[in-house]
């Protein structure tokens, strides 16, 4: 039960962050998506290599953090709505620019995250020894 309270707290502050963020931007383009979308893809990489390499919290934890936080946090259906928006509004130069930025930037922020994750475990596991 407690993995469950757990999970729905993770989830409800991915949430409340989410709509924070959202509220930063104004609408003439989904910079909020766009943006939680890429902390995201940088988030991700921590916890499931870092804090499961280095074993700082369990690994019940890390499913909890990645699924309720990050899951909730990030939103493939309002990247999808969005794009869909901006093509029915018009601007379908903006949606498909969107598309490819945010796909681009994704991989390039996992990648870029999970190298550093990657470096920073080796030195932490040298360093414990």
């Amino acid at each position: 039960m407690k993995k469950y309270l757990l999970l729905f707290l993770f989830g409800m502050g991915g949430a409340i962050c989410r709509y924070g963020i959202g509220l930063l931007f104004h609408e003439t383009f989904p910079w909020g998506t766009f943006s939680v979308n890429i902390i995201g893809c940088i988030l991700l990489p921590i916890v499931l290599v870092f804090m499961r390499e280095t074993k700082i919290i369990s690994k019940e934890y890390i499913t909890i953090i990645g699924t309720g936080f990050i899951g909730a946090f990030t939103t493939f259906s309002s990247f999808i709505a969005d794009i869909i928006t901006l093509s029915n509004n018009g601007k379908k130069s903006m949606a498909i620019i969107y598309l490819f930025v945010s796909l681009a930037g994704g991989l390039i922020a996992t990648s870029v995250s999970l190298s550093i994750c990657n470096y920073a475990v080796d030195k932490y596991l040298k360093r414990k020894g």
